[in-house]
């Protein structure tokens, strides 16, 4: 397995043991999504990366999670956000501590976080999409 697929792999576990979200590796269409079965969900990204080991330096990539959440509610709840937020920290915090079946760090580095809120009034639905460089 490749260190992006390993990185992936893990991403996704990661996000799966938080048993409240549906984790989906690639894009949802949010606008068809079925809030009523799963009312929080994420999907995992790589938006892109380069070729590092050509290089004789360690691979890199920019990653996106997008994680949703149905609130019932037309305004936004702050809560629902800083959930979201910390259950992102916390899949970063463990994802810092894995090595893989080579004993080497699935993930070197991750920084250049960025996050974005949004949501949808009419669906009763809001998220936040998070974006951050990774050293793998």
């Amino acid at each position: 397995m490749s260190a992006r697929s390993d990185l992936l792999t893990n991403m996704v576990n990661q996000w799966s043991n938080r048993t409240e979200y549906l984790v989906h590796r690639g894009p949802l269409n949010w606008a068809t999504f079925d809030f009523d079965s799963h009312p929080q969900a994420v999907s995992i990204m790589q938006e892109q990366g380069n070729f590092g080991e050509l290089f004789g330096k360690f691979d890199q990539g920019t990653f996106a999670w997008e994680v949703f959440a149905k609130t019932g509610m037309s305004a936004i709840d702050d809560n629902v956000t800083d959930h979201m937020i910390a259950d992102a920290k916390g899949v970063i915090r463990e994802l810092h501590t894995l090595v893989n079946a080579s004993q080497d760090a699935v993930m070197l580095k991750a920084d250049s976080f960025t996050w974005s809120e949004v949501s949808d009034t009419t669906m009763q639905v809001q998220g936040v999409i998070i974006q951050f460089d990774v050293t793998y």
